[in-house]
């Protein structure tokens, strides 16, 4: 190979390169290029994206597509459960009649013993589950309804098969019907 063709080749490399490293920063990157700039688009466009590539800006599919999906819950926990006490009341009316006499009626409050009853409580706790997971376009375009659907089926079937990836924590509210044990009236109806 001459010299004259060796540059001109090496020329061809570098500017096809350049011009490779200047779309790369434009459009986010070439392949296994997580980072850089990306453009926003709808799921529809994205899976447009994927069925017509030629119609767009980049005229290839989109390539590795990541769905991310974040689920956050909040649900009660019954702790341990605490003891009340149910106080009772009594009232004895006495009287005594005769044939020709009697007493007026005199009420007093005897004495109950109180029976225990049972109160719960309750801690509200906050689970997280973050996933991600890679898909082609065609995984993307089998997707039905729209991501979040998706990204709940995709979560519990996490939390089925890994429970550890359940960040679980407390969020300091709580039930106590131990505490708040009072007496109420139902009106009549």
């Amino acid at each position: 190979m001459s010299k004259l063709n060796l540059f001109a080749a090496l020329s061809l490399v570098i500017g096809v390169s350049s011009a490779y490293a200047n779309t790369a920063e434009v459009f986010g990157g070439g392949p296994g290029d997580k980072a850089g700039p990306k453009k926003a688009v709808s799921l529809e466009e994205m899976k447009d994206r994927c069925l017509n590539p030629l119609n767009y800006d980049v005229q290839r599919q989109p390539q590795n597509i990541v769905i991310k999906c974040s689920d956050v819950r909040l649900n009660w926990t019954a702790g341990k459960p605490g003891a009340v006490s149910l106080n009772g009341l009594r009232h004895v009316t006495a009287g005594v009649t005769a044939n020709k006499f009697e007493t007026s009626a005199i009420t007093k409050e005897v004495p109950v013993e109180a029976k225990g009853g049972t109160c719960n409580r309750f801690t509200e706790m906050q689970e997280t589950v973050a996933v991600e997971r890679g898909l082609t376009c065609d995984e993307l375009l089998s997707v039905k309804g729209d991501v979040v659907d998706f990204c709940a089926g995709a979560v519990d079937a996490t939390k089925g098969s890994n429970p550890k990836l359940v960040d679980i924590v407390e969020t300091g509210r709580v039930i106590d019907t131990c505490a708040a044990a009072s007496v109420s009236q139902k009106g009549n109806n």
